[in-house]
């Protein structure tokens, strides 16, 4: 909601005069990103734009601060800043859940649900039923501008019998619809086509491309001008649950061309290419029950397998252990082990996917020495199988489809990002600032989760190769505050300042020498601009809150070639920091819950070179 202009203008001001009204007091709380007023909150859904207004839609449990009940919470915004909750608009049901999906404006009705001169806003998600996985999509519809929904029918309008297909996008095609929706466990995604929204034929499927390490979920689909042509390309945004860029959750994308039938890529990715090495043809024993499927080099549980499949002793002689799994992903009862005199020095369960997947295991520590494979299965749960293949001894690790992918964002906490529908040519999206490794125990009450900011996209042509960027909302300008300049100079080794309140945005300009480095630290997060290596570095370690050790984390980005000053746009909010640099072209997430919560301070250092920081202060939107 928005604060009365009188409260804005002394926020405007930096002043503490007037206290922020519960419950967004709490440590850790977000003051300028969207979070709930408490309760579990992940993906966006339904984001679109309906006359002045923005609305955010978010799977939401109303009874508790982890995943469960899922429904749909409900926000609106007129400028995309400053928002307002509204009631759940979609409710959880007796026997299915509501979980993601899109809301479209009806304009010329073709559902038939208008009943006055509004259009209807139409909502399509994925209806799922707990009891055994399966996931249909459903219809619901508004006639108030989205104040209250109701269902089409208890039947789905698209069912195929699946456990693993979710997340529908439905945008306007010429005078039809066109829906993308996820295939997960295929790593696919799948085209529709309908007039009415209730009736839909399959056109063709897109995938696997790119990194396939995870789940696919949560997709994009929309078109975009290339800057300075009059071209245009279709972008597709997909996301992983596992395996992304900094090691768990995250987003790719991929350009091409869409003829309203089948999405074409402008440079396909490339096949993954095995490592030259000594190929280990095990063969193995079986100890336990059910099928399990048996070939020279290959081992396989099936669902309603039990027990452990062993290999025979073979020589750990070069330092890369590769192979190739497929399977589900249950730890501690589904896994891959290698066992080095009767210790398992290695392990690794299933991703949920149904395509052989690339796993390499440094056994440097053990080299010379004799090891065997373990495939244990204790699970006849869903997706309770595994298979191994191709397993080879190599001087290098087979690489993994994530370093074929073109991220969206290379930090550990950017997830599920969609845009937001019928706002013509301008493109915002926004995504769930968190990680599926750790989501559910971030240390945070009586809330747990937030959103990232808003941002614009544009699409550019670079050495003749499309890339996507991304920019904050220009909206968020308007809630500045007093500009702070904490340093300016040309020479320094080392400057710590504090900055106040721990919301706000910063600027670093550097103007680097050849070979240089800069260093600069931020709510308990640490970077390293490495101009000789163009590199960014990141590492989140020190003086966190102990809730989970996949919480850690340590990444190193491959910066654009670049030669002059740097820009490094820093918007920090309490338990957050979203960093932009080289105009968008690189974007980095990342949660934080430092120990020290007394304030924002900013450590940087620069061997040499210009260096400026400049600080604003962003007011809470509460």
């Amino acid at each position: 909601m928005r604060l009365p202009a009188v409260f804005l203008f002394w926020a405007l001001l930096g002043t503490s005069l007037f206290a922020q009204p519960a419950p967004y007091r709490e440590p850790y709380r977000p003051q300028y990103h969207f979070s709930p007023a408490k309760n579990w909150m992940n993906d966006p859904n339904g984001l679109v734009k309906f006359q002045d207004e923005y609305h955010l839609f978010y799977q939401y449990n109303p009874f508790g601060d982890t995943w469960g009940h899922m429904s749909w919470g409900h926000a609106v915004s007129k400028d995309l800043v400053h928002w307002e909750h509204l009631d759940v608009a979609l409710p959880e049901k007796k026997d299915r859940m509501a979980f993601s999906g899109c809301v479209v404006v009806d304009s010329a009705n073709s559902a038939g649900f208008q009943t006055g001169r509004e259009p209807a806003l139409v909502a399509v998600y994925t209806g799922y039923r707990q009891s055994d996985g399966w996931q249909a999509q459903y219809l619901a519809y508004s006639n108030d501008r989205g104040r209250t929904w109701q269902d089409y029918s208890r039947q789905p309008v698209l069912d195929i019998s699946s456990t693993d297909f979710r997340d529908p996008n439905v945008f306007p095609y010429e005078d039809e619809w066109r829906m993308v929706i996820a295939l997960p466990t295929e790593r696919k995604v799948r085209f529709y086509r309908s007039k009415d929204l209730k009736n839909w034929e399959f056109l063709s499927d897109f995938g696997p491309q790119g990194a396939v390490g995870g789940a696919w979920e949560c997709p994009d689909f929309f078109p975009m001008k290339i800057e300075g042509e009059e071209k245009t390309r279709w972008i597709l945004q997909i996301d992983l649950d596992r395996q992304a860029f900094a090691g768990g959750s995250g987003g790719q994308y991929f350009v091409g061309h869409f003829d309203g039938t089948r999405f074409t890529l402008d440079n396909p990715t490339p096949e993954i290419t095995w490592p030259e090495g000594v190929p280990v043809a095990l063969s193995y024993d079986v100890m336990g029950s059910g099928l399990w499927k048996r070939e020279e080099g290959r081992c396989a549980s099936t669902r309603q397998a039990l027990g452990t499949a062993r290999s025979e002793l073979f020589e750990l002689s070069q330092p890369w252990f590769n192979f190739q799994i497929k399977g589900g992903r249950h730890p501690d009862k589904l896994e891959a082990r290698l066992v080095v005199d009767g210790q398992v020095v290695r392990r690794t369960t299933g991703f949920n996917g149904s395509e052989l997947q690339p796993v390499s295991w440094d056994v440097t520590p053990w080299l010379g020495r004799q090891a065997h494979l373990e495939l244990v299965d204790e699970t006849k749960e869903l997706w309770g199988y595994l298979e191994v293949a191709r397993a080879t001894l190599s001087k290098r690790p087979a690489p993994a489809s994530r370093d074929l992918a073109r991220w969206i964002d290379y930090g550990p906490d950017y997830y599920a990002c969609i845009s937001f529908h019928n706002t013509g040519e301008r493109r915002v999206w926004l995504a769930w600032m968190n990680n599926w490794l750790y989501g559910q125990e971030i240390p945070t009450s009586p809330w747990r989760s937030s959103m990232s900011l808003p941002r614009e996209l544009s699409l550019h042509r670079v050495n003749g190769v499309l890339e996507l960027r991304q920019t904050p909302v220009s909206e968020l300008k308007r809630g500045r505050g007093g500009k702070m300049v904490t340093a300016d100079f040309k020479r320094t080794h080392l400057l710590a300042t504090d900055l106040g309140p721990s919301s706000g945005e910063l600027v670093i300009l550097w103007e680097p020498e050849d070979g240089q480095a800069l260093n600069f630290s931020l709510l308990g997060l640490d970077y390293r601009l490495d101009q000789a290596r163009q590199e960014l570095l990141f590492v989140r370690e020190d003086g966190q809150q102990s809730f989970s050790p996949a919480f850690l984390n340590r990444s190193v980005v491959s910066l654009k070639k670049q030669d002059g000053p740097w820009e490094i746009r820093l918007f920090y909010d309490q338990s957050s920091v979203e960093l932009f640099a080289q105009e968008g072209r690189i974007v980095h997430t990342a949660r934080t819950f430092p120990k020290d919560m007394s304030g924002a301070k900013l450590q940087i250092s620069a061997d040499s070179g210009k260096l400026s920081v400049s600080r604003w202060e962003m007011p809470s939107i509460w």
